[in-house]
């Protein structure tokens, strides 16, 4: 509502997530991660909330919708607006209805990398008319609808994509619900080989998960129980192997950026992110947090069995790595 109001995120995501709300005057409130899922902590979340918090940018981490019962509860609760970073999360769904649609705003990237992708590029998702013409306006350099082409209503930007990029994105949905049930069903395959090896675990799927359609697939490395081979060892010897696994959870928490250790103030508040801690989240990022990107799972179950047969042997040699 006002410059310097405060816009709770979580502490792992990708630093959009955080700057765009820099970007508005507002001021980024790091909020720790829940353990098993990766997702913005509930329980965190309400502990964070003052009197000048307004919204929660919420990220679906990997794709895994985040606790939307407790969130929308909070949110209520306090008065807050639930814009959903579902830059992951392209077809996954809570209770049978798809993220983006679950809040007052809903956002999808199309980077790239994403299961849906024109290069860049993204899209805006509302109920609610007048959020729907600001997001109009802003992004069409102030335009509004309907309106002369050359009159301006408010300060926006030219963040447009092009016709031939949509063309793109609309010749994917053809297959787009075949691929995330196929990759759903290889990652339930993985899921159960990965139960039976020592030292790793998937998330524990919420049955309020009803699809997961993941931008990469988070799970669980737990050093105790693989002879003590710390996360990055593990890595290296999994990458050795050629498997394609990586940090997970979008790497480290996003305050350590030197863009927010180096920020002093924002809209006239003085903010010193040098002093935030989310303890969940750095020790996940150090020790626990693994993935593997999505174009690993739209193949044959046999490359599931062949990353299962290069952790099995990982693991069998895991004494080997300490040395």
């Amino acid at each position: 509502d006002e410059a310097g109001d405060e816009v709770l995120v979580p502490a792992l995501t990708f630093v959009a997530s955080a700057t765009a709300i820099v970007y508005i005057n507002a001021v980024p409130v790091f909020v720790d991660v829940d353990a098993e899922t990766y997702n913005i902590s509930p329980a965190a979340m309400e502990k964070a909330i003052t009197k000048r918090t307004r919204a929660v940018v919420l990220v679906h981490n990997g794709g895994y919708p985040a606790n939307m019962d407790r969130i929308r509860a909070l949110a209520k609760k306090h008065q807050l607006k639930i814009i959903e970073d579902s830059a992951h999360a392209h077809g996954s769904s809570w209770k049978g209805v798809k993220v983006g649609a679950l809040g007052d705003l809903g956002t999808f990237s199309f980077q790239m990398g994403k299961t849906l992708a024109s290069g860049e590029g993204g899209i805006i998702l509302t109920n609610n008319s007048d959020l729907a013409e600001k997001a109009f306006s802003m992004h069409h350099n102030g335009r509004q609808a309907g309106r002369p082409f050359y009159e301006f209503h408010r300060i926006g930007s030219n963040l447009r994509m092009t016709e031939w990029q949509g063309a793109i994105l609309n010749a994917q949905f053809k297959r787009f619900g075949k691929q995330i049930r196929h990759r759903e069903k290889n990652a339930t395959y993985l899921a159960q080989g990965l139960r039976e090896i020592k030292g790793l675990r998937p998330i524990k799927r919420d049955p309020r998960v009803t699809s997961w359609g993941f931008y990469y697939w988070n799970f669980h490395y737990i050093p105790e129980d693989f002879e003590g081979v710390s996360r990055d060892r593990f890595l290296e010897a999994a990458q050795a192997e050629g498997l394609p696994v990586g940090v997970g959870a979008h790497g480290a928490p996003i305050y350590n950026n030197p863009v927010f250790q180096n920020m002093k103030s924002i809209a006239g508040r003085r903010v010193d992110y040098s002093r935030t801690h989310c303890a969940q989240a750095e020790r996940l990022f150090a020790r626990e947090a693994v993935c593997i990107s999505h174009t690993a799972f739209l193949g044959p179950r046999a490359d599931m069995d062949k990353l299962l047969a290069g952790f099995r042997k990982i693991r069998r040699h895991a004494a080997a790595l300490k040395k």
